[in-house]
């Protein structure tokens, strides 16, 4: 009787722990999503202040430079490191999945566990692989087509996608399209476009 209710226990444990691991990836998914309109126009306020500065800099220097100083080096200041947005939104969410998987391993490694709760795990950790894949794959080959910077994001309900432009022409639509629904076997009715500016 002590074992069926240790592995009962078990049980409820470790969906437990799959419950709240879906519920921090709904929640991170959700608030990527309203943050990505807030960080692109942090990032365009950033991008202005920052040419400002390069530009006065750079007219500072022209005008401090004669015929002197020719030869001399001239010494510049780098506020900061720009990284794009893309490349930031990117970077989250790689740290929200390598933060899945380390749990999917822990319960994938548990002894403690089951068969059939490790297997699961296992399942969780090959579902994640292959979505990375597909994602890897759509922003390739929108890469090759020319939307430098994009963002696919696929996911059970079908595929987010952001491209590094102001406005999407049908002809653009269709062609992003196309690329999700070949490499990341998402239905056209099911994929949503966005835009980063």
């Amino acid at each position: 009787m002590k074992r069926i209710f240790r592995k009962n226990q078990l049980v409820v444990t470790a969906l437990a722990l799959l419950i709240a691991v879906a519920g921090y990836f709904n929640y991170t998914y959700d608030a990527d999503e309203h943050e990505i309109a807030t960080m692109a126009e942090k990032s365009n306020q950033k991008t202005k202040e920052t040419k400002e500065k390069k530009e006065k800099k750079t007219a500072q220097v022209d005008d401090n430079m004669g015929d002197e100083s020719a030869g001399e080096t001239v010494l510049t200041e780098s506020d900061s490191i720009a990284i794009s947005k893309a490349a930031s939104l990117k970077m989250d969410r790689e740290q929200t999945r390598a933060a899945g998987k380390a749990t999917l391993l822990d319960v994938v490694n548990n002894k403690e566990l089951t068969e059939q709760e490790r297997k699961s795990a296992v399942d969780e950790l090959a579902k994640m692989t292959d979505i990375t894949e597909r994602e890897s794959a759509c922003e390739m080959m929108l890469q090759s087509k020319g939307f430098e910077e994009a963002i696919v994001s696929i996911s059970a309900d079908g595929a987010d996608v952001i491209v590094n432009k102001k406005e999407v022409t049908d002809a653009e639509r269709a062609q992003i399209e196309d690329v999700i629904n070949r490499k990341g076997g998402v239905a056209p009715d099911h994929i949503v476009i966005s835009t980063m500016n």
